[in-house]
C-alpha cells in the first residue's frame, strides 16, 4: 500500500476519530494563542488540553489513551511548519550554503516539535484517562460513550 494511502487510512481510523478531531481543533487554537508572541514561538498548551480531553473521552473505551494522545499530538504539532518557514526564508536571503543549513535545522526542528508535542499530548491523555476513572469525571466520559452508542457508533 502506498504511503499516502496509509496516511489517509491512519487519519480516518474510526476507532480514534475523536482524537483526530481534537488534534485538528488544537491547530487554530495554537495559532491564536501564539499570535501574541513572535512567529517562531508556539504554545503547546492547546495540544496538551486536546490530549487531556482525548484521554478523558477514551477512558471508558478499549482504545488506549496513549494512542489517542499520540494521534492528537502528531496532528497538533503541525504549526511547527510555520515556525520553521521564517527560518528557512532567512537562510535563502543570506546564501545558498546557509539555506541548506536552514533546511536541515528546520527538519530537525520539525522532528523535535512532533516528538515533544506528542509527548506532552500523551501526558495530557494519561492524566485525562486517570481522571476519567474518578467518580465525577467517570459520569462525563460514560455519558459520551452512551451517547455515541445511541447514535449508532
Amino acid at each position: 500500500m502506498p504511503a499516502h494511502q496509509r496516511i489517509v487510512q491512519w487519519l480516518l481510523d474510526e476507532e480514534i476519530s475523536v482524537a483526530t478531531v481534537l488534534g485538528l481543533l488544537s491547530i487554530p487554537s495554537t495559532v491564536v494563542v501564539s499570535l501574541s508572541t513572535e512567529p517562531s514561538h508556539f504554545s503547546a498548551g492547546p495540544v496538551v488540553l486536546a490530549g487531556f480531553l482525548a484521554g478523558l473521552y477514551y477512558s471508558n473505551r478499549s482504545t488506549a489513551a496513549m494512542r489517542a494522545g499520540l494521534r492528537t499530538g502528531i496532528i497538533g504539532s503541525l504549526p511547527a511548519v510555520w515556525a520553521s518557514a521564517s527560518f528557512i526564508t532567512s537562510g535563502w536571503e543570506i546564501s545558498s550554503g546557509y539555506a541548506v543549513l536552514a533546511v536541515v535545522f528546520a527538519l530537525l526542528w520539525h522532528l523535535f516539535a512532533i516528538v515533544a508535542w506528542s509527548f506532552f499530548s500523551i501526558l495530557g491523555a494519561l492524566v485525562g484517562n486517570l481522571l476519567g476513572h474518578i467518580p465525577p469525571f467517570r459520569r462525563i466520559s460514560s455519558m459520551t460513550v452512551s451517547r455515541s452508542r445511541e447514535s449508532g457508533e
